[in-house]
């Protein structure tokens, strides 16, 4: 009979995920299962043993084989529980083979001795299974049925987890469960309790496990399961979560194991043990918890292994506030222990981790002042363990270095004052205390690099540098530190006033004062300074010079004193500067000779490029950057950027031919980079576009439409297309070319994102009503609504449209006009002086509609205008909008004038019904003056004369009437002279009024300017009112056609592609 290995030392793990008693989930546990015992204890000399076995066992399954072939055998239910048992032995065997065989191939394959990754092997307990089952099929009252029942639910569970083949691991249960059913006496029950334990566990049915333990547990006190089914309970609690009763039965299960012996026992102990340092890192102060407990059942020294553990089990699981407060502990109970270096690094790390810098950075500084020189600590420690002193300097040094650099870091980032001061702190502080560590060469630099970068002390930089060539004149920093004192030196020039301040780590190439260029430059002596400057920049020569004779430098390095051309110009700067010239410029052609592909040549040609630049030699321009393209010397500019100013060089050469007039060689010299560059869009389509601009300056108008038509066809995605295409409509509406010029700004709509499309677009709409092709006009204004629906001019186009309806399409026109002006009502909302304009516009449209019909429509509008307009606060926005809030006001008024004139005076002797007239007739004309006055004050102009002349109209028409009243009939002729000197003596006040109303608006319009229909009406009526004194009713200054229409001009039209969309001014010629 198969003998049953029962393993009890399981391992806690701490990276396996915690479920939470949902089925599915995986659950934690110990860990170490039953698999990895066999395969640990599957040593080469059990091998050994277990293959003789083998052996005999299969010769063995071969004679029960030819026993269970014999139909006759009397004793085939033995003979199959048997085989089942054979089988199952020797495929475990076999499997642990392959496994033992795995981890050999998998340790060479990660060794990389084996190129492919060895097969995983698997448990295959099929045969097994099935004379387990055929036992139970054909034998079902076989003696032993309980314990094959048992075996084969066991093994169907096995083989199911092997194989994840879940419905034969219900299989099994179903066998364990007919097991506790029908043999609930059987000697296996506390078994299959455990099996089906474990099957409800690893399912992460916690309940059901729970209840399996707790039968072993209950039903079984004496069973060898006991121990483990109480363990396993144990992480059932866990798992549920409920850590109280987790920690309580592992307790339980060291106590009950901790009075037994044996290997086994010892191992379980110790994994409980374990286990219970993992439990208690789930509860809150869980280490102060474990230590009372611990110390209670283990020696101090074993205890505090297992709090070590819980604090290692903190760090992992990211309870820093707990491992710190435990760590803490360390330190306070071991203070001069060996391993408080090690604590303090635990703490460190978790504050890094955090990027807590605060804690760090007081930590870091307590650590120093812990492990300081004579300290308490040390002074114990180093007696008995340098090893220890050695890794508390360790430690303090690599925290005070990073924090160090921490801070320089941030302070770069940030630009942080306040951390550059604490970086440099911190680097003085490392280097007192850690001066002749090999780091010390590394914050030696740092340290002048903040003190040249943010503090500005040059000189002090200069000592740090020179310290850190001092420490090692062949070391990683050496050349930056040599250029360092160079550039510390160029600072302290610069301070001197005796050079320009340059950029640090560049060195500036010259740069000539235009308005100095031509003045001479004395020859004159080095200053000190620039003597130690230059004395700088020759220890940098010379440091790496000598350094470069060792070649393996270079092999390792190969950038290694790419600078030393740099520098040597330093020195030819220096005598530019100096008026040395034969020195300078013999050493600035000797740099390119020298080695034409270096950086520095390229900066010498540089000067030069600079020097031919300031005056004008384009062709020297062009020849050296084409030396520099020939010389394949991209150091400082790439080819295609010494390609651009070969370009620039000849463009620039070919405007100074076309200011000499020389227009055929500058259009071939334009012409020679659209050739050279054509495969270069950006600048060949320039080049061209600049050919079209010559011949346009030539006054070679045809050629000029041509090349930029080129421009169009060859480069149409290229920057300048839509430039070319606005400047031949430019071209064709300088010509009076109208409609050829609408054409063209009209094709800029192909170029939404093109800058002035927007301008195109506008001024191609007021050509076409320029034109008179308002339907045109629409069309385009359309156009720009839809493509540019946020655009600043949006409103004002759609306006337009209506105003085009409104002015231009006559009667038929002004129904279109009103919808267009609703629509933008609801469209565009807000205080604007367009908001004013349409509401006046709408209400003027329904008004010419039928100005009876639409009396209280349109003055509703009228007042919403005026409403808009007072809330207008912006002075611009008022101006806008004043002549359309002043024609609202007098479109109200001009209805108070038709109140009045609606009013007539009876011919009556009646004197009640006169004065009832009379009465109605002067309260309806002060109503309207009223109005009237009321218009004057939006100060615009041309409705203020209107305003003016309707007030003179009002009184006017009044003592008119007065005059033309009939005389009633049936008066004696006496009496009809009384009756008509009554009127005469009535009207002659208001004559006066009206000369006066007339007078005040002639005056107007001369003081103001103010020509309209208005204007000259006036003039015409205050002819009228006295004949002798206002000779001048044909006056031109009061006549309205004095405006001049400018529609059609050429020039007016000009003006409209610069964004103004008014098209008649006639209304506002005058304030």
């Amino acid at each position: 009979m198969r003998r049953h290995l029962v393993f009890i030392a399981l391992a806690w793990a701490f990276f396996i995920p915690l479920a939470f008693g949902q089925e599915g989930k995986e659950v934690k546990s110990g860990g170490y299962t039953l698999e990895r015992f066999e395969t640990g204890v599957f040593g080469p000399e059990v091998q050994a043993k277990l293959e003789k076995i083998s052996q005999l066992r299969q010769q063995q399954i071969k004679r029960l084989e030819e026993l269970a072939a014999q139909p006759n055998y009397p004793n085939k239910a033995e003979i199959y529980f048997r085989l089942a048992e054979a089988y199952w032995e020797e495929s475990l065997y076999q499997f642990l083979k392959k496994t033992r065989q795995y981890e050999e191939a998998m340790e060479k394959f990660e060794k990389g001795i084996l190129t492919v990754k060895p097969e995983e092997p698997k448990e295959d307990y099929s045969v097994s299974i099935e004379y387990y089952r055929k036992v139970l099929r054909e034998f079902p009252n076989y003696e032993r049925i309980d314990e094959v029942i048992y075996h084969l639910g066991k093994a169907a569970l096995k083989e199911g987890k092997t194989k994840r083949d879940s419905l034969l691991r219900k299989e099994g249960v179903e066998y364990l469960k007919r097991l506790e059913k029908e043999f609930p006496k059987s000697k296996y029950i506390a078994d299959a309790y455990l099996a089906l334990g474990e099957y409800y566990f690893e399912a992460n049915s916690l309940i059901y496990a729970k209840q399996y333990y707790e039968k072993i547990i209950a039903d079984f006190p004496k069973s060898p399961m006991f121990n483990y089914a109480l363990y396993k309970l144990a992480w059932v609690y866990f798992n549920l979560r409920d850590f109280d009763k987790a920690i309580q039965t592992f307790q339980r299960v060291v106590s009950f194991v901790s009075s037994g012996t044996g290997k086994g026992v010892v191992e379980f102990r110790e994994q409980a043990l374990n286990d219970l340092v993992v439990t208690y890192a789930e509860i809150d102060d869980g280490w102060i918890h474990a230590k009372d407990y611990f110390l209670k059942v283990l020696p101090e020294d074993q205890a505090y292994k297992k709090l070590k553990m819980l604090g290692e089990l903190y760090v992992a699981q990211d309870k820093d506030d707990l491992a710190i407060a435990l760590y803490r502990h360390f330190i306070e109970k071991e203070k001069t222990g060996e391993q408080v270096p090690q604590y303090y690094r635990t703490i460190l790390n978790i504050y890094k981790k955090l990027n807590d810098i605060k804690h760090l950075d007081a930590t870091v500084m307590e650590a120093l002042d812990f492990f300081k020189p004579n300290g308490t600590w040390r002074t114990v420690v180093s007696q008995k363990s340098p090893e220890a002193v050695q890794e508390a300097d360790i430690l303090c040094e690599e925290f005070l270095h990073w924090i160090a650099n921490y801070y320089h870091k941030e302070a770069q980032r940030l630009n942080s004052n306040e951390f550059y001061e604490k970086a440099l702190e911190k680097y003085r502080v490392y280097l007192s205390r850690f001066e002749n560590s090999k780091n010390a060469y590394h914050v030696n630099f740092y340290y002048a690099e903040i003190l040249y970068d943010k503090k500005k002390d040059f000189e002090k930089a200069a000592e740090q540098y020179k310290k850190v060539i001092e420490r090692d004149t062949k070391g990683e920093y050496v050349e930056d530190a040599a250029l360092g004192v160079i550039y510390c030196y160029e600072e302290m020039l610069a301070a001197a006033g005796l050079r320009e301040r340059a950029k640090k780590g560049k060195i500036e190439v010259v740069k000539v004062d235009p308005k100095a260029q031509n003045k001479p430059i004395p020859e004159t002596e080095l200053h000190p300074l620039e003597k130690e400057y230059v004395a700088a920049a020759d220890k940098y020569v010379s440091l790496l010079q000598e350094l470069l004779k060792d070649p393996e430098v270079k092999k390792k390095n190969p950038e290694r004193g790419q600078k030393i051309p740099e520098v040597m110009f330093i020195a030819a700067e220096v005598f530019y500067r100096h008026g040395q010239f034969k020195e300078a410029v013999k050493r600035l052609k000797v740099l390119f000779e020298y080695d034409p592909s270096s950086e520095f040549a390229a900066y010498g040609v540089f000067t030069m490029l600079d020097c031919y630049q300031r005056l004008k030699q384009w062709p020297k321009v062009e020849e050296w950057a084409r030396k520099l393209i020939e010389a394949k010397n991209f150091k400082i500019k790439s080819k295609a950027e010494l390609e651009k100013i070969v370009a620039i060089a000849v463009t620039e050469n070919a405007r100074l031919l076309s200011e000499e007039r020389k227009y055929s060689d500058a259009i071939k010299e334009a012409m020679r980079v659209y050739e050279e560059f054509k495969k270069d869009e950006k600048t060949a389509s320039k080049a061209l576009f600049n050919v079209a601009a010559l011949y346009e300056a030539q006054k070679n108008i045809d050629m000029a439409v041509k090349t930029y038509l080129r421009v169009v066809k060859e480069f149409p995605k290229s920057d300048v297309a839509p430039e070319a295409l606005f400047t031949i409509a430019l071209i064709y509406e300088s010509q009076t070319q109208f409609e050829k010029a609408a054409d063209y700004f009209e094709q800029l709509e192909k170029f939404k994102d093109y800058s002035e499309t927007p301008a195109a677009l506008q001024n191609a709409g007021l050509i076409r009503e320029a034109l008179g092709d308002y339907a045109g006009a629409i069309d385009v204004y359309r156009k720009f609504i839809k493509m540019f629906p946020k655009h600043n001019d949006t409103p004002m186009i759609d306006l337009r449209i209506g105003v085009i309806y409104q002015e231009k399409m006559g009667q038929a026109g002004l129904q279109k006009a009103h919808l267009q002006f609703t629509q933008w009502l609801k469209t565009y909302k807000g205080d604007n002086p367009l908001v004013v304009e349409a509401l006046t516009r709408d209400g003027a449209v329904l008004k010419a509609s039928d100005r009876k019909k639409n009396r209280n429509a349109a003055t509703e509008l009228f007042q919403n205008a005026l409403k808009a307009f007072s809330r207008l606060s912006n002075p611009d926005d008022i101006g806008k909008a004043k002549k359309f809030a002043a024609q609202s006001a007098f479109e109200i008024a001009d209805y108070a004038f038709d109140d009045f004139s609606a009013i007539k005076i009876p011919s009556t002797l009646d004197t009640a019904v006169l004065k009832k007239a009379l009465t109605a007739k002067a309260e309806a004309q002060q109503k309207a003056e009223k109005l009237f006055e009321q218009v004057l004050q939006y100060k615009s102009g041309g409705w203020s004369a209107g305003a003016l002349f309707k007030i003179g109209l009002l009184y006017y028409g009044f003592a008119k009437e007065l005059n033309d009243v009939p005389i009633p009939e049936n008066l004696d002729p006496q009496t009809q002279i009384e009756y008509q000197a009554i009127l005469d003596e009535i009207a002659k006040p208001v004559w006066d009024k009206a000369l006066k109303a007339f007078e005040r608006a002639l005056k107007l319009a001369h003081d103001e300017r103010v020509y309209n229909e208005f204007s000259k009406a006036c003039g015409e009526y205050v002819a009228k009112v006295n004949p002798d004194g206002y000779p001048v009713a044909g006056d031109e200054l009061v006549n309205s056609v004095h405006t001049k229409d400018t529609l059609a001009s050429t020039s007016f039209i000009r003006t409209l592609r610069r964004g103004d969309i008014e098209v008649k001014f006639v209304e506002e010629k005058s304030k």
